[in-house]
């Protein structure tokens, strides 16, 4: 595959010309020496190949000593962004959501490994800390979520659908958050409060939200297919269903008539 910024290795391409001798054509013994630097820079380049290495160079170096792992890259990004996420500092919180979402982007097999890094760090960030709904705001501007949280929320949101992988943000305390159009098919919700929050076109088809609270949330074009909304408040949610209590028969989200 080919870098950000770089090329395939080619096997071919990993030496110069051969010098010639006198006569204006390489000796047998460049002939010998040329030959085993291209079956070397061969077999680095199939070695790493084999392993289901992500390789790039530079436009300006093709030697196979110069080849550079995707791999090793992604799991530098990684111990970056677990040393960051350790710290007290919301700035270092941002840079590592932000690794994190590289590495998503650049790195189909890591984003089930990224995005549980996320959902985890999430999760230790807005845990539920009350036993029972909120009263109803009269101002849903007092309610928010931290600025790297609402990073790695949509750093989440740019995972493949197409790699299967189980997203756990149940629990979370999420009021006021805005995750308006983001992705969070199949995401499990249970027990979250969304309450204030912006929903706004956002995808939850298949996700669970059993017990969540969605209390007067923004739900304009929302996608809901085959969502789980069992004991979900879900009442008084604006301009929702008419105002009318939604209910949620075989899974299905549907609205009263």
């Amino acid at each position: 595959m080919s870098g950000r910024n770089g090329t395939v290795a080619k096997a071919g391409s990993t030496v110069g010309n051969a010098s010639s001798s006198s006569s204006g054509q390489p000796s047998e013994h460049e002939n010998r020496t040329y030959r085993v630097q291209k079956i070397g820079a061969a077999i680095a380049l199939a070695a790493a190949v084999g392993a289901g290495v992500g390789i790039y160079v530079t436009h300006d170096t093709g030697s196979a000593a110069n080849v550079i792992t995707l791999r090793g890259q992604v799991q530098s990004w990684f111990n970056s962004a677990a040393q960051e996420l350790t710290s007290k500092q919301a700035e270092d919180h941002l840079n590592a959501v932000g690794t994190l979402k590289k590495i998503i982007e650049v790195s189909p097999s890591d984003q089930p490994r990224a995005v549980a890094e996320l959902a985890a760090f999430v999760r230790s960030n807005t845990p539920i800390t009350h036993s029972t709904a909120y009263p109803e705001p009269s101002d849903c501007s007092a309610f928010g979520v931290a600025e790297s949280v609402q990073a790695a929320l949509a750093a989440i949101s740019e995972r493949d659908p197409k790699v299967p992988m189980s997203v756990y943000l149940d629990r979370t305390e999420l009021s006021g958050a805005d995750l308006h159009g983001l992705n969070l098919r199949g995401v499990d919700l249970a027990g979250a409060d969304l309450h204030c929050a912006n929903l706004n076109k956002t995808d939850f088809n298949d996700a669970i939200m059993d017990r969540a609270d969605l209390t007067d949330t923004k739900l304009i074009g929302t996608q809901f297919a085959g969502t789980r909304f069992t004991g979900a408040r879900v009442n008084d949610t604006s301009r929702f269903c008419s105002h009318q209590q939604p209910r949620h028969p075989d899974y299905n989200y549907v609205c009263v008539s």
